[in-house]
């Protein structure tokens, strides 16, 4: 494939084509003179929920701490609602550690966001339907230290 998914009627409204969805279509030759004497199309669709995460920022706390700031888009580019589950697992350099329970997040999708327990992996979203074309936008923030002297177990 070309790694973009066209959703049905996407070129022209109303009128799905060949190479858009599930595009199908059958022929019915009634006399058996090898044309068909009727044709019809049916088309449907299917999710295609991906993401995208990016770092947003660090900023040193007045504790000498570390906000890391973090943006995933979650995009529904097929032509059909589908669910998800949304993830996140801190896997910082060995001498940059999570706070325990200093990460938090805020969402677009509704009823989601706040303050997360332990140092991850946290869950975001669970079963969270996304129409066709929607997306949501989740903000994490995570809390960490630094610390750079011998002997402190990192490298």
């Amino acid at each position: 494939g070309d790694n973009s998914y066209t959703a049905c009627a996407a070129t022209t409204p109303g009128n799905p084509q060949a190479g858009e969805g599930g595009f199908n279509e059958s022929r019915l030759d009634t006399d058996n003179d090898g044309q068909p004497n009727e044709i019809d199309e049916a088309c449907g669709d299917v999710p295609n929920i991906v993401h995208d995460k990016t770092f947003v920022a660090a900023t040193e706390q007045p504790n000498g701490s570390w906000n890391m700031v973090y943006r995933i888009d979650v995009r529904n580019n097929g032509g059909a609602t589908g669910q998800y589950d949304l993830v996140d697992q801190p896997t910082f350099d060995d001498d940059l550690t999570p706070t325990p329970g200093g990460a938090s997040f805020v969402s677009t999708a509704p009823g989601l966001g706040g303050a997360l327990a332990g140092v991850g992996p946290w869950t975001l979203a669970n079963d969270v339907t996304l129409g066709a074309g929607a997306s949501h936008i989740y903000t994490l923030t995570v809390n960490a230290t630094l610390n750079l002297s011998t002997g402190s177990g990192g490298d």
